[in-house]
């Protein structure tokens, strides 16, 4: 399981939740976003999330449009951005990231707009989650000839 949380400002909602969110993802594709009543601590799932057709492999906080969200990453390279208030995806990859290399494991910029992704080919790829496109990608300029890399990079 992954996870992150987002917080808030310390208001109540419509539901009586409090203004946070916890995030976790699944091997099989879901996020699932919990809340706790204002006058428990006690965690309940508030919203399944449906967006991803592999494993989650990464899901953190981030900033998209200038507002808190959640973005996961799944096997297939493919990233969608959360609304972790209300589930809503605010944006999603029309594209693999790595192009059809399997994506495991990613990283945010220290901005929170910004994410890092590599996989199974000998490349980083930097995403603007705001429009889900590859800004830079890293590549070895001479790769060492006892690394293979898989036939799709």
């Amino acid at each position: 399981l992954a996870r992150a949380a987002a917080p808030h400002a310390d208001e109540s909602g419509d539901d009586g939740l409090r203004k946070f969110a916890v995030a976790t993802a699944s091997t099989s594709g879901q996020v699932i976003l919990w809340g706790a009543p204002e006058d428990t601590t006690d965690l309940r799932p508030r919203v399944l999330l449906l967006g991803h057709t592999a494993p989650v492999v990464w899901l953190s906080c981030c900033i998209f449009e200038r507002s808190d969200a959640i973005v996961s990453v799944c096997g297939r390279g493919f990233a969608n951005v959360w609304d972790p208030m209300d589930g809503r995806c605010l944006s999603s990859a029309s594209d693999a990231i790595l192009g059809g290399a399997r994506a495991t494991a990613a990283a945010m910029l220290p901005q929170l707009t910004h994410a890092v992704v590599g996989g199974e080919c000998l490349r980083l790829c930097v995403v603007e989650l705001n429009c889900m496109s590859v800004s830079v990608e890293l590549a070895p300029v001479r790769a060492d000839p006892g690394l293979q890399a898989p036939a799709d990079c």
